[in-house]
């Protein structure tokens, strides 16, 4: 199991969780999502791309497929459909959060170049889609370990521990010290 993931749900506690299918560990190419409800696993996913980083927001479970993020709504028992498409595919992770007043976003990590950048992408519901990628950081951090939650005005606060890179190297080490 890489990620799991635990909701309560219509009454009943469920889980989600991404896990290898099978006993090839060189890849991670084979990680499917599968969901937990009511004395019964149900796989949703069943493809040959990693499916990762689950994230339940109030009934809609969240997770990565190859280059999208994916939706179910209720255990899968309605359509899963694409949040959001065409993201890099060196994104490592989501959150899924949302304010007190409804509104919801997806946050994700990126890198590129040997550093990172958090996006976001807000949810509109008159169209039932999420938009824009929307860059929450400038880049020049190297990630590690982030949070994310969004205040009632719909700006996203983020907590993480970055380090900067230093323009020379010290003891061959190209980053600084980690804030």
């Amino acid at each position: 199991i890489s990620d799991i993931d635990s909701s309560y749900i219509n009454g009943s506690n469920v889980v989600a969780y991404a896990a290898k299918t099978n006993t090839d560990f060189s890849t991670v190419s084979d990680l499917e999502v599968f969901y937990y409800s009511n004395g019964s696993i149900t796989r949703l996913s069943e493809n040959e791309v990693a499916d990762y980083s689950v994230n339940f927001l109030d009934n809609e479970l969240y997770w990565i497929s190859d280059t999208s993020v994916l939706c179910a709504t209720n255990g899968g028992t309605e359509t899963v459909k694409t949040a959001i498409s065409g993201l890099e595919s060196s994104v490592s992770g989501i959150k899924t959060v949302k304010n007190g007043n409804g509104a919801k976003v997806i946050v994700w990590e990126q890198t590129s170049d040997a550093t990172s950048k958090l996006f976001g992408s807000y949810y509109n519901p008159t169209t039932e889609d999420f938009g824009n990628a929307i860059p929450l950081t400038t880049g020049a951090d190297v990630i590690r370990g982030w949070d994310a939650c969004m205040m009632s005005d719909g700006k996203i606060q983020l907590s993480y521990g970055g380090a900067e890179e230093l323009e020379t190297p010290v003891d061959g080490n190209i980053y600084g010290q980690m804030n």
